[in-house]
Protein backbone atom coordinates (compact mmCIF):
# COMPACT_ATOMS: atom_id res chain seq x y z
CA UNK A 1 0.00 0.00 0.00
CA UNK A 2 1.09 3.75 -0.57
CA UNK A 3 1.39 5.91 2.55
CA UNK A 4 -1.02 8.21 3.20
CA UNK A 5 1.08 11.32 3.10
CA UNK A 6 4.94 11.83 1.62
CA UNK A 7 7.74 13.16 3.52
CA UNK A 8 7.24 16.32 2.41
CA UNK A 9 3.51 16.53 3.47
CA UNK A 10 3.95 14.91 7.07
CA UNK A 11 6.83 17.82 7.71
CA UNK A 12 3.53 20.01 6.87
CA UNK A 13 0.98 18.46 8.88
CA UNK A 14 3.92 18.76 11.43
CA UNK A 15 4.67 22.47 10.98
CA UNK A 16 0.81 22.99 10.99
CA UNK A 17 0.67 20.88 14.32
CA UNK A 18 2.73 23.24 16.28
CA UNK A 19 1.36 26.03 15.17
CA UNK A 20 -1.78 24.61 15.72
CA UNK A 21 -0.85 24.15 19.33
CA UNK A 22 0.30 27.21 20.35
CA UNK A 23 -2.92 28.95 19.26
CA UNK A 24 -5.03 26.35 20.73
CA UNK A 25 -3.28 26.76 24.14
CA UNK A 26 -3.71 31.05 23.59
CA UNK A 27 -7.78 30.49 23.17
CA UNK A 28 -8.29 27.87 25.90
CA UNK A 29 -6.34 30.30 28.15
CA UNK A 30 -8.31 33.08 27.28
CA UNK A 31 -11.53 30.62 27.68
CA UNK A 32 -10.23 29.63 31.30
CA UNK A 33 -9.98 34.03 32.34
CA UNK A 34 -13.50 34.64 30.46
CA UNK A 35 -14.99 31.70 32.48
CA UNK A 36 -13.64 32.18 35.90
CA UNK A 37 -14.37 35.89 35.97
CA UNK A 38 -17.99 35.34 34.29
CA UNK A 39 -18.91 33.00 36.72
CA UNK A 40 -18.41 35.19 39.62
CA UNK A 41 -20.72 37.62 38.06
CA UNK A 42 -23.41 34.51 37.73
CA UNK A 43 -22.66 34.29 33.68
CA UNK A 44 -22.27 30.98 32.84
CA UNK A 45 -20.39 30.75 29.65
CA UNK A 46 -20.94 27.43 27.26
CA UNK A 47 -18.13 26.17 25.23
CA UNK A 48 -18.92 25.82 21.82
CA UNK A 49 -17.80 23.97 18.71
CA UNK A 50 -13.98 23.61 18.74
CA UNK A 51 -13.92 24.90 22.24
CA UNK A 52 -16.10 22.14 23.70
CA UNK A 53 -14.62 19.24 21.17
CA UNK A 54 -10.76 19.89 21.16
CA UNK A 55 -10.66 17.32 24.39
CA UNK A 56 -12.34 14.54 22.24
CA UNK A 57 -8.64 14.44 20.26
CA UNK A 58 -5.62 12.44 21.34
CA UNK A 59 -3.90 16.27 21.10
CA UNK A 60 -5.27 19.24 21.08
CA UNK A 61 -3.38 20.17 17.92
CA UNK A 62 -5.56 17.42 16.20
CA UNK A 63 -8.76 20.07 16.51
CA UNK A 64 -7.49 22.94 14.93
CA UNK A 65 -9.38 26.03 16.60
CA UNK A 66 -9.20 29.90 15.05
CA UNK A 67 -11.76 31.25 17.28
CA UNK A 68 -13.26 31.43 20.98
CA UNK A 69 -17.40 30.67 20.45
CA UNK A 70 -19.33 30.93 23.16
CA UNK A 71 -23.07 30.51 24.17
CA UNK A 72 -24.31 32.68 26.63
CA UNK A 73 -28.18 33.38 28.34
CA UNK A 74 -29.57 36.08 26.40
CA UNK A 75 -30.01 38.44 29.07
CA UNK A 76 -26.21 37.78 29.70
CA UNK A 77 -24.72 38.57 26.86
CA UNK A 78 -23.85 42.34 27.37
CA UNK A 79 -22.73 41.46 30.66
CA UNK A 80 -20.40 38.85 28.84
CA UNK A 81 -19.37 41.39 26.72
CA UNK A 82 -18.65 43.52 29.05
CA UNK A 83 -16.43 40.93 30.84
CA UNK A 84 -14.59 40.52 27.95
CA UNK A 85 -13.73 44.34 27.36
CA UNK A 86 -12.34 44.08 31.04
CA UNK A 87 -10.07 41.34 30.24
CA UNK A 88 -8.45 43.36 27.36
CA UNK A 89 -11.23 42.13 23.99
CA UNK A 90 -11.80 44.96 22.02
CA UNK A 91 -14.90 45.62 19.36
CA UNK A 92 -13.35 45.80 15.81
CA UNK A 93 -15.88 48.61 14.88
CA UNK A 94 -17.85 51.30 16.69
CA UNK A 95 -20.29 49.42 18.74
CA UNK A 96 -24.04 49.58 17.33
CA UNK A 97 -26.93 48.40 18.76
CA UNK A 98 -27.58 44.37 19.08
CA UNK A 99 -31.14 43.11 17.68
CA UNK A 100 -31.56 40.45 20.09
CA UNK A 101 -34.69 39.48 18.20
CA UNK A 102 -33.45 38.75 14.73
CA UNK A 103 -29.66 37.92 15.99
CA UNK A 104 -27.76 34.98 17.60
CA UNK A 105 -24.47 36.65 18.54
CA UNK A 106 -22.66 39.85 19.16
CA UNK A 107 -20.32 41.50 16.63
CA UNK A 108 -17.01 39.74 16.90
CA UNK A 109 -14.39 40.90 19.37
CA UNK A 110 -10.65 40.29 19.87
CA UNK A 111 -7.42 40.33 21.51
CA UNK A 112 -3.75 40.33 20.63
CA UNK A 113 -1.94 37.86 23.03
CA UNK A 114 1.73 37.49 23.01
CA UNK A 115 3.44 34.26 22.86
CA UNK A 116 7.41 33.77 23.64
CA UNK A 117 9.21 31.17 21.46
CA UNK A 118 12.20 30.73 19.04
CA UNK A 119 12.34 31.73 15.10
CA UNK A 120 11.17 28.50 14.59
CA UNK A 121 7.20 29.24 15.10
CA UNK A 122 7.27 31.82 12.28
CA UNK A 123 7.25 29.32 9.63
CA UNK A 124 4.93 26.87 11.29
CA UNK A 125 2.77 29.88 11.63
CA UNK A 126 3.16 30.75 8.60
CA UNK A 127 2.43 27.18 7.27
CA UNK A 128 -0.84 27.02 9.05
CA UNK A 129 -2.30 30.65 8.11
CA UNK A 130 -2.31 32.14 11.25
CA UNK A 131 -1.79 35.75 11.00
CA UNK A 132 1.14 37.42 13.56
CA UNK A 133 3.91 39.85 14.25
CA UNK A 134 6.48 40.31 16.46
CA UNK A 135 6.39 43.02 19.06
CA UNK A 136 10.05 42.00 20.55
CA UNK A 137 12.51 39.40 19.50
CA UNK A 138 11.29 36.13 19.89
CA UNK A 139 7.79 37.32 21.14
CA UNK A 140 4.98 36.41 18.03
CA UNK A 141 1.91 38.52 18.81
CA UNK A 142 -1.46 36.67 17.79
CA UNK A 143 -4.54 37.91 17.72
CA UNK A 144 -7.26 35.53 19.36
CA UNK A 145 -11.07 36.09 18.32
CA UNK A 146 -14.28 35.71 20.56
CA UNK A 147 -17.88 35.16 19.67
CA UNK A 148 -20.64 35.56 21.79
CA UNK A 149 -23.65 33.51 21.10
CA UNK A 150 -26.80 34.24 23.17
CA UNK A 151 -28.49 31.38 20.40
CA UNK A 152 -27.66 28.49 18.51
CA UNK A 153 -29.52 29.90 15.51
CA UNK A 154 -31.66 32.81 14.48
CA UNK A 155 -34.81 32.17 16.02
CA UNK A 156 -34.11 29.60 18.31
CA UNK A 157 -33.78 27.31 15.22
CA UNK A 158 -31.43 24.79 17.21
CA UNK A 159 -32.78 23.56 20.41
CA UNK A 160 -30.32 24.37 23.54
CA UNK A 161 -30.17 21.76 26.21
CA UNK A 162 -27.65 21.62 28.79
CA UNK A 163 -25.88 19.03 31.08
CA UNK A 164 -27.74 19.54 34.43
CA UNK A 165 -24.45 18.98 36.16
CA UNK A 166 -21.60 20.04 33.10
CA UNK A 167 -21.05 23.40 31.61
CA UNK A 168 -21.86 22.44 28.63
CA UNK A 169 -24.64 21.13 25.99
CA UNK A 170 -25.97 18.47 26.00
CA UNK A 171 -24.75 15.19 24.41
CA UNK A 172 -28.02 15.45 21.96
CA UNK A 173 -28.38 19.07 21.78
CA UNK A 174 -24.55 19.62 20.81
CA UNK A 175 -24.40 16.81 18.16
CA UNK A 176 -27.83 18.33 16.60
CA UNK A 177 -25.82 22.06 16.35
CA UNK A 178 -22.56 20.44 14.78
CA UNK A 179 -24.70 18.64 11.91
CA UNK A 180 -26.30 22.05 11.59
CA UNK A 181 -22.89 24.01 11.52
CA UNK A 182 -21.57 21.53 8.89
CA UNK A 183 -24.49 21.98 6.85
CA UNK A 184 -24.12 25.90 6.91
CA UNK A 185 -20.34 26.15 6.40
CA UNK A 186 -20.13 23.04 3.73
CA UNK A 187 -23.28 24.28 1.93
CA UNK A 188 -23.69 27.67 2.32
CA UNK A 189 -20.69 29.16 3.01
CA UNK A 190 -18.57 26.56 0.46
CA UNK A 191 -16.15 26.13 3.58
CA UNK A 192 -13.28 23.26 2.91
CA UNK A 193 -12.88 23.31 6.40
CA UNK A 194 -16.36 22.40 7.04
CA UNK A 195 -14.79 18.99 7.35
CA UNK A 196 -13.10 19.92 11.22
CA UNK A 197 -17.07 20.04 11.66
CA UNK A 198 -17.13 16.34 10.91
CA UNK A 199 -14.30 15.40 12.99
CA UNK A 200 -15.93 16.80 15.97
CA UNK A 201 -18.94 14.85 15.46
CA UNK A 202 -17.17 11.33 14.83
CA UNK A 203 -15.53 11.98 18.13
CA UNK A 204 -18.28 13.15 19.58
CA UNK A 205 -20.35 10.33 19.24
CA UNK A 206 -17.09 8.23 19.59
CA UNK A 207 -17.10 9.85 23.21
CA UNK A 208 -20.43 10.70 24.39
CA UNK A 209 -22.21 7.71 22.29
CA UNK A 210 -24.00 6.92 25.43
CA UNK A 211 -25.89 10.11 26.24
CA UNK A 212 -27.23 10.87 22.96
CA UNK A 213 -31.08 10.75 22.56
CA UNK A 214 -31.47 9.11 19.35
CA UNK A 215 -35.19 9.47 19.25
CA UNK A 216 -35.17 12.73 20.81
CA UNK A 217 -32.45 14.12 17.68
CA UNK A 218 -34.73 12.72 15.27
CA UNK A 219 -37.51 14.09 16.82
CA UNK A 220 -35.67 17.97 16.26
CA UNK A 221 -34.81 16.72 12.77
CA UNK A 222 -38.26 16.69 12.00
CA UNK A 223 -39.60 19.97 13.23
CA UNK A 224 -36.45 21.89 11.98
CA UNK A 225 -36.71 20.00 8.33
CA UNK A 226 -33.41 18.51 8.44
CA UNK A 227 -33.89 14.98 8.43
CA UNK A 228 -32.01 14.93 4.92
CA UNK A 229 -29.07 16.29 6.89
CA UNK A 230 -29.06 13.67 9.32
CA UNK A 231 -29.89 10.79 7.80
CA UNK A 232 -26.76 11.31 5.61
CA UNK A 233 -24.91 12.40 8.28
CA UNK A 234 -25.58 9.40 10.25
CA UNK A 235 -25.59 6.62 7.47
CA UNK A 236 -21.53 7.62 7.10
CA UNK A 237 -21.04 7.81 10.97
CA UNK A 238 -22.45 4.08 10.75
CA UNK A 239 -21.09 2.94 6.87
CA UNK A 240 -18.12 5.00 6.53
CA UNK A 241 -16.57 5.19 9.69
CA UNK A 242 -18.10 2.51 12.08
CA UNK A 243 -19.79 3.68 14.59
CA UNK A 244 -22.54 1.05 15.11
CA UNK A 245 -23.79 2.64 18.03
CA UNK A 246 -25.85 4.96 15.67
CA UNK A 247 -27.85 1.99 13.47
CA UNK A 248 -30.42 2.44 15.64
CA UNK A 249 -30.72 6.30 15.17
CA UNK A 250 -30.45 5.55 11.69
CA UNK A 251 -32.99 2.90 10.94
CA UNK A 252 -35.13 5.82 12.66
CA UNK A 253 -34.06 8.86 10.56
CA UNK A 254 -34.31 6.75 7.54
CA UNK A 255 -38.10 6.05 8.26
CA UNK A 256 -38.94 9.53 8.65
CA UNK A 257 -36.51 10.41 5.73
CA UNK A 258 -38.56 8.78 3.53
CA UNK A 259 -41.39 11.21 1.28
CA UNK A 260 -39.64 14.13 2.72
CA UNK A 261 -38.41 17.23 1.18
CA UNK A 262 -36.39 18.77 3.29
CA UNK A 263 -32.29 20.06 3.79
CA UNK A 264 -31.37 16.81 1.04
CA UNK A 265 -28.22 17.97 -0.56
CA UNK A 266 -26.98 14.62 -2.00
CA UNK A 267 -24.22 12.88 -0.41
CA UNK A 268 -22.65 15.83 1.28
CA UNK A 269 -20.08 13.59 3.85
CA UNK A 270 -19.30 11.67 0.87
CA UNK A 271 -18.14 15.11 -0.99
CA UNK A 272 -16.44 16.45 1.91
CA UNK A 273 -13.98 13.40 2.52
CA UNK A 274 -13.61 12.98 -0.89
CA UNK A 275 -12.59 16.77 -1.40
CA UNK A 276 -10.35 17.01 1.82
CA UNK A 277 -7.36 19.30 1.35
CA UNK A 278 -4.15 17.73 1.94
CA UNK A 279 -4.20 19.24 5.32
CA UNK A 280 -6.52 17.44 6.81
CA UNK A 281 -5.86 13.97 7.02
CA UNK A 282 -8.47 10.92 5.97
CA UNK A 283 -10.66 9.57 8.84
CA UNK A 284 -9.24 5.34 10.15
CA UNK A 285 -10.51 3.53 12.33
CA UNK A 286 -8.29 0.73 14.75
CA UNK A 287 -10.34 -1.74 16.73
CA UNK A 288 -12.74 0.31 18.49
CA UNK A 289 -10.60 3.56 18.84
CA UNK A 290 -10.27 6.49 15.98
CA UNK A 291 -6.82 5.86 14.56
CA UNK A 292 -5.96 9.41 13.29
CA UNK A 293 -4.23 12.16 14.61
CA UNK A 294 -5.33 14.70 12.99
CA UNK A 295 -6.59 16.75 10.62
CA UNK A 296 -9.90 16.12 10.07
Amino acid sequence: MEPLLSDEQLETVKRINIANDVLNAALISCYDELAFVATRLQVRPIPLKGLSTAGFYMEFAGRPMRDIDLLVDRNHALSMKTVALGLGFTESSPAAPIDFENNYELPQLSKVVSIRADAKLGPCLEEAGIAFYHNSPNTFAITTLLEIHFDLELSGRIPVQLESDENRLSATSELFYLMYKLYVDAVILNKLKAIKLLGDIIRLVDRRGPFIDWALLNEWSAATNSVGLVTNVMWHLVHTFGLGAVEGGLEQSLKLRAGRNDLYFGDLIGRLVANRSPRYLVLGRTGNKIGVRHHV
